[in-house]
């Protein structure tokens, strides 16, 4: 894929065959680059259904291992691109002029070689990588393809609902006495992360779902299982794909993308992506966390009860 003429004699025809050379390995990058794309789905569709599961290791593992291999490609097919550009630049700036009396063809020969040696070296490198990838994405096939191999699951998180409302119990307080929340409780003493709300959204949810009362859209669409978030790095996955996919309306990989980003942020509490209603206010609250003044993020508060005799709730 490099230059090899330093004269006019023949470089036509090696621009030719590099930019062909180039579009068929652009297109090679694409296909591996969907491929790890699909894996990632079949992960996520596991982590989407699943509160908690007994391969949380294995698949923190896999998400890591796919956020390495899914840069490397976008960066080569960028890089790729990039080559192609500087090809066809130098097709038109040169193919037909005598560049015996230029320096500056040599310049530009010696910049898309060294890009291209380098592109070549890191191919060779992604490759076995995404062949490790793949190893360990077979290897753990049977979970990620057998849901009820997992912790809990659908019915499991429904029983749980179920007994939040009866830890919670019922509220007798007038609909009228129903105010807008800003306080998002993450509370192991009750076993709950409770969020902020509006009542205008109490009303659309209540109105969405049919549901009896303000008290219910609570406790149904605003109070949480505090075990959902108790593999960290999955549930900043989870809630970082949800944040975009569905409060966002953004694309599949534009999701996945934020999901895998999130991830490994380890100051992060899920909980917080779960209370943030865009991913702007998110990034207000990462913004405030990176310059340690959380104090300055005031969309909404945020407070803990942490259990008796338990150090932490949450695990990495």
């Amino acid at each position: 894929m490099v230059i090899y003429y330093n004269k006019n004699e023949g470089l036509e025809l090696q621009a030719d065959e590099i930019i062909n050379s180039l579009n068929k390995e652009i297109d090679t990058q694409k296909v591996q680059l969907d491929n790890v794309l699909k894996c990632l789905e079949d992960i996520n569709g596991l982590i989407q259904t699943s509160d908690s599961l007994d391969n949380a290791s294995e698949l923190t593992s896999l998400l890591m291992n796919l956020k390495e291999n899914f840069n490397y490609l976008r960066d080569t097919i960028a890089n790729l691109k990039k080559l192609r550009e500087m090809m066809n630049s130098i097709r038109i700036s040169y193919i037909g002029k005598d560049i015996t009396k230029t320096k500056k063809f040599d310049m530009n020969v010696n910049q898309f070689n060294d890009l291209a040696t380098e592109v070549n070296n890191h191919i060779l490198e992604d490759n076995v990588k995404i062949n490790n990838f793949y190893a360990e994405y077979v290897k753990n096939s049977d979970f990620i393809y057998n849901p009820a191999s997992t912790k809990v699951g659908k019915d499991e998180s429904a029983e749980k609902i179920k007994k939040l409302s009866s830890i919670l119990g019922n509220d007798d307080s007038s609909e009228e006495e129903i105010k807008d929340n800003k306080i998002l409780l993450i509370s192991a003493r009750k076993g709950v992360v409770e969020l902020p709300y509006t009542v205008s959204e109490l009303n659309k949810a209540k109105s969405k779902n049919g549901y009896d009362s303000l008290q219910e859209t609570i406790k149904k669409e605003f109070t949480v299982p505090i075990s959902r978030y108790r593999n960290a790095s999955i549930a900043r996955f989870r809630e970082g794909f949800n944040l975009m996919r569905k409060r966002e309306g953004k694309g599949l990989v534009a999701s996945m993308d934020l999901a895998l980003e999130l991830t490994f942020k380890s100051l992060l509490n899920p909980a917080i992506i779960t209370a943030c209603k865009s991913v702007n206010e998110l990034d207000i609250y990462l913004d405030c966390l990176k310059s340690n003044e959380l104090e300055k993020f005031d969309i909404f508060e945020i407070k803990y009860e942490v259990a008796p005799h338990k150090s932490t709730v949450f695990d990495e």
